[in-house]
């Protein structure tokens, strides 16, 4: 390859990882999918970091694996329509927010 041609790869690589979120972001928003739809523009954003970044793929290969298994054992993960604390839990929190002493 001709430098010209090398240098044009060399920076459209770089301004593609200018455009995608960081790999950190990117593990987020994996795990957001799940829960809501992304926008349209954060869904191009993450295919384009997928395209440069291995372990980014690997990462969501192993999200999607864990995610199947999980819908298999017959439960569903809870949201928060369906996540409910115990009573005492609930009290230990809203003392823990008003500063107050929390026996263990």
């Amino acid at each position: 390859m001709s430098g010209l041609v090398k240098w044009l790869k060399w920076r459209g690589v770089v301004l593609l990882a200018a455009l995608t979120p960081p790999c950190r972001q990117i593990a987020q928003l994996a795990s957001r999918a799940y829960e809501r739809p992304l926008s349209p523009w954060t869904r191009f954003r993450l295919r384009m970091h997928l395209r440069i970044c291995a372990a980014c793929e690997r990462y969501l290969r192993q999200l999607e694996i864990l995610h199947q298994a999980a819908g298999s054992m017959g439960e569903k993960p809870p949201t928060a329509a369906n996540a409910r604390l115990a009573a005492d839990a609930k009290d230990r929190l809203k003392r823990r927010l008003r500063c107050e002493r929390v026996d263990s």
